[in-house]
């Protein structure tokens, strides 16, 4: 997949991996099941572990969680941040993981 504003290996390993910004400021979880044909992405937003885009989110918490609302949004191990994430079923469903991306590096770049 082609994305500007990411740098995602041209071969995509069937195992877990981070795709980053060029300054590698944002990194992104993402999972690709050839078998089954589905992408997954995991984005976390936590106090402590990820500090820049904690103070970012709670700057703009509003506005991210509308931009971001399609994603599933689950409460950290800790209760103190959250995982986003999102699945993308064939190719009508890439859609919604090239947005989430982009809304992403939106805010958080």
């Amino acid at each position: 997949m082609r994305c500007l504003l990411f740098a995602i290996p041209e071969k995509a390993p069937e195992v877990a991996l981070k795709i980053k910004t060029a300054i590698a400021k944002v990194a992104v979880d993402v999972v690709v099941d050839k078998a089954a044909q589905m992408i997954s992405l995991g984005f976390d937003l936590h106090p402590a572990k990820t500090t820049r885009r904690w103070e970012v989110f709670q700057r703009s918490e509003m506005e991210i969680r509308e931009a971001l609302g399609f994603m599933d949004w689950k409460r950290s191990a800790d209760g103190d941040g959250w995982r986003l994430s999102i699945v993308a079923m064939e190719a009508e469903g890439l859609r919604g993981t090239i947005d989430a991306l982009v809304e992403i590096y939106r805010f958080f770049r």
